[in-house]
Order: structure tokens, then sequence, then C-alpha cells
């Protein structure tokens, strides 16, 4: 699996954080178990968006050959890129 982008990282932060806040706001949690569980879930929650973003940029990255933007990846390899409308 690769590794994951810095941008990926603050998300899966900004993920865990943000759902962190939310759920001890909402649920009204005042035990340590209950603030302990919903900590443990939000942190299951950013892991997943995270992993869910590496592995939809490693799909994206393999569906177009090795690079993320195709017509990037072509203009740095030498070959011509066709005019948008149509003329030479």
């Amino acid at each position: 699996m690769p590794r994951p982008t810095p941008a990926q990282v603050c998300w899966g932060t900004l993920a865990v954080v943000s759902a962190t806040v939310v759920l001890l706001a909402v649920s009204g949690a005042d035990s340590p178990l209950s603030i302990t569980v919903l900590v443990v879930f939000a942190l299951a929650l950013g892991t997943l968006g995270t992993t869910l973003s590496i592995t939809g940029h490693a799909h994206r990255t393999a569906r177009t050959g090795g690079a993320a933007h195709p017509a990037r990846a072509s203009s740095e390899a030498g070959y011509a890129q066709p005019s948008s409308s149509g003329r030479r």
C-alpha cells in the first residue's frame, strides 16, 4: 500500500478531530468509558477516510498508466498535445 500524502494525512486528522468534537457534543457523554468509545470510533472513522483516499488515488494512478494526470505525463514525455479547437 502506498504511503499517504501530506494532504491525505491532513484529511484524516481533520476527520478524526471533527468527528470527535461532533460526537462528544451530540452525545453529551459524561463517563470516561463512553468518551473513550466515541474517541476510538472517531479515530477509526478518520483512519477509514484516509485509507479510502489512498486506495482511490492508487486506483486512479493505475488506471491512467502510472500518472495522476495523463496530459501532463504525455507533455513531459515529449508528445505533442492535440489542440482543443481542432486546428493546427
